[in-house]
C-alpha cells in the first residue's frame, strides 16, 4: 500500500513539473549552463528572437547578426544587456532584450528510490519534492540520511527534507542494510546489499551526467562513458571533485588531472574549455 501511495504522490508531482515555466528572474543570481532553455527577445524585432533554444554544451549560441555569444555562467539580466549592448548603434537603436529561462537544466536523484537518475527541475524544487518527483522511497530508502551535492562541489550531509535543490545538484538517498536469512539458516546474521557506485560528469563532454562506477578505470576510459570530450574540451582543463576518506576533512578539489589518473567512486569530473 506505501509503494502505491509514493506512486500516486510521484505523479502528482511530475504533473506540477510539468506544468511550470521557468522565468527570468526566478532563481535569483541564476546562472545559465549546458541544457537550460532560453527564449530571447527583442521588441519590435520578430527576426532576432529565438522562440526556444537549449544551450548546448559549450554554453554558445549563434545569434542572428553579432554570431556566436557565450552564454554559459552569465545570469539572465547580464546576457540581455550583451545582445543589447552588439546590437545597439550597428543594427538597432537602443534595444530592448528580454531573456526568459523556459525551462533549467535537470537535476540527479540516486539511490533508495523508484526512479532514480536525471530529473526534471522546476522552480521551488525541494529535496521532499525531488525524491517524490523520482518516484517516492523504496521500502529500504532513508530520507533522514540524505546527501546533497552542488554544482560548485560544496556538499552537505544529511539534509533537510525542506532544503532548496538548484538546477544541477545531485541528491544521494542511503538505503538501510538489508536483512536475509543465510540459504539454509532462517532467520540467520543480516546482509547488507552492496550499493550501486556512481561518477558524474559536467562541463564540455558529449553527454553530462551520471554514470556507474567501475573499478580500475582512468580518467580517460571514464570519460568514454559520457561519449567523450566535446571539440573545445581541454585535456589539461579536467578537474575532479572527490570525497574525503574522514567525515571531518573537506572535500579533495583536483585541478589538471592526467588522463592517467585513476577515479573514485562518486568523483565529480568536470572538463574545461580550450581557451581558443
Amino acid at each position: 500500500m506505501n509503494k502505491v501511495i509514493t506512486k500516486i504522490v510521484a505523479l502528482v508531482a511530475l504533473a506540477l513539473v510539468g506544468s511550470t515555466t521557468a522565468s527570468a528572474s526566478g532563481i535569483e543570481g541564476y546562472r545559465i549552463a549546458a541544457g537550460d532553455v532560453l527564449s530571447i527577445s527583442v521588441f519590435g524585432e520578430p527576426e532576432l528572437s529565438m522562440d526556444r533554444v537549449r544551450v548546448p554544451t559549450n554554453g554558445v549560441l549563434s545569434y542572428p547578426l553579432i554570431g556566436n555569444i557565450s552564454v554559459h555562467q552569465a545570469t539572465a539580466n547580464e546576457l540581455e544587456s550583451g545582445i543589447a549592448r552588439r546590437l545597439d548603434g550597428g543594427y538597432l537603436r537602443d534595444p530592448q532584450v528580454t531573456v526568459t529561462i523556459l525551462e533549467y537544466r535537470p537535476f540527479f536523484v540516486h539511490g533508495g528510490v523508484f526512479q532514480g537518475g536525471q530529473q526534471p527541475y522546476a522552480e521551488g524544487m525541494t529535496v521532499e519534492k525531488a525524491i517524490a518527483i523520482a518516484g517516492g522511497l523504496t521500502e529500504d530508502g532513508l530520507d533522514d540520511q540524505v546527501t546533497l551535492r552542488r554544482e560548485s562541489g560544496e556538499e552537505i550531509a544529511n539534509v533537510s527534507l525542506k532544503a532548496t535543490v538548484l538546477p544541477g545538484d545531485i541528491l544521494r538517498i542511503p538505503v538501510r542494510e538489508k536483512i536475509e536469512p543465510l540459504p539454509g539458516t532462517p532467520g540467520g546474521a543480516p546482509v547488507a546489499e552492496k550499493p550501486k557506485l556512481y561518477l558524474y560528469f559536467t562541463g564540455q563532454v558529449r553527454s553530462p551526467g551520471s554514470y556507474e562506477y567501475r573499478e580500475g578505470m582512468s580518467v580517460r576510459q571514464a570519460l568514454a562513458l559520457a561519449g567523450g570530450m566535446t571539440g573545445r574540451g581541454s585535456k589539461r582543463k579536467v578537474t575532479i571533485t572527490r570525497e574525503p576518506v574522514e567525515i571531518e576533512q573537506d572535500v579533495d578539489v583536483l585541478r589538471g588531472v592526467d588522463l592517467s589518473e585513476k577515479v573514485k567512486p562518486g568523483d565529480v569530473i568536470d572538463v574545461g574549455a580550450k581557451l581558443f
